[in-house]
């Protein structure tokens, strides 16, 4: 029975920190939103792939790639003749405001990245987002790249988490 209380208490939490970094994400159009919808599905995904799926046409996919690249929404990665694509910390805090996949699916895949610098349970990355959206500006939020970048955020909002997240994250930022 306490297992549906704590199930609940998550799902309402994650819906709270999907609001709040839906005041700061940057704007995507519809054909961005597409496309980063499939990435975050299909991490790895090429260029052509990225089409297919999209039912855009290549030379918009390829244009609106870039674009996304250069906000820092995903990479681009050479992989043999072709690039692949994959969306960064910021894309899929992105996706997770903007509701373009399942925010469950979303933050898993999250909590997946995360897990290289300790964070363990979605518990702790629901802790880190709330802080970190926060105190973060519709400006510095372009900053978030990787999972160190959003450690730094959330730093700068460290009185509202408890101290042994603090730890955590200045131990894994100095050691990386």
């Amino acid at each position: 029975m306490g297992s549906v209380n704590v199930t609940d208490d998550y799902r309402e939490e994650l819906n709270e920190v999907a609001a709040l970094w839906g005041r700061v994400v940057p704007y995507l159009d519809e054909q961005e939103s597409s496309i980063l919808k499939a990435v975050v599905e299909n991490n790895g995904i090429t260029l052509y792939r990225l089409s297919r799926v999209t039912g855009l046409a290549f030379s918009t996919v390829f244009k609106k790639t870039r674009k996304l690249s250069s906000k820092g929404v995903i990479t681009i990665s050479k992989n043999g003749k072709c690039n692949s694509y994959s969306a960064t910390v910021l894309g899929l805090i992105i996706c997770l405001a903007k509701s373009c996949l399942d925010k469950e699916y979303v933050a898993f895949k999250l909590l997946r990245i995360m897990s290289d610098l300790g964070i363990s349970n979605i518990n702790e990355l629901l802790k880190i987002l709330k802080v970190a959206g926060s105190s973060v500006s519709a400006k510095e939020v372009t900053n978030i790249r990787n999972p160190s970048d959003l450690l730094y955020m959330v730093l700068k909002g460290t009185a509202n988490i408890d101290r042994s997240i603090i730890s955590l994250i200045r131990y894994q930022l100095m050691s990386s």
